[in-house]
């Protein structure tokens, strides 16, 4: 049997890893039903906000998925969105004080996860291992966008 490629290894593991963090995300965080509910959180707690077309790019939602999210979010007060200034058309989203805090809460779950995947690595593969993904994450960037 022939070894897997490098690109195939990786892409493997990005979805397994995916699947695995929905599973760990949807079993500690029942009241956000969506897994993408609590990564949109997260980046909103990084950004203070976002356009929900940036939010549509970055987490690959369609524009129902995303819908489905904000609504969710916003329907248990975590956070509000206003129309863009800038386009009328585009919607700004951003973390009430009550959404920062759960925003909190599920950072806490991540690093959790994190420290559950990593687990097996010493201090020095993980920085190894983060370095590398950077590199391949910045050509893949490259690849796609011409950056």
């Amino acid at each position: 049997m022939k070894k897997q490629t490098l690109a195939t290894q990786i892409m493997i593991t990005g979805k397994k890893t995916h699947r695995c963090f929905d599973s760990f995300i949807a079993e500690k965080c029942t009241d956000l039903l969506r897994p993408d509910a609590g990564r949109i959180l997260g980046y909103l707690s990084m950004c203070q906000k976002a356009s929900t077309q940036e939010l549509q790019e970055r987490f690959g939602l369609s524009k129902a998925s995303l819908s489905e999210c904000l609504t969710l979010l916003k329907d248990r007060g975590l956070i509000d969105y206003r129309k863009s200034e800038a386009d009328g058309r585009e919607k700004v989203v951003e973390l009430t004080p009550l959404g920062a805090a759960r925003a909190e809460m599920f950072h806490q779950l991540v690093l959790s996860f994190n420290g559950k995947i990593t687990e097996n690595l010493t201090d020095e593969e993980i920085k190894t291992l983060s370095q590398l993904l950077d590199k391949v994450q910045k050509q893949v960037e490259v690849m796609s966008y011409g950056e």
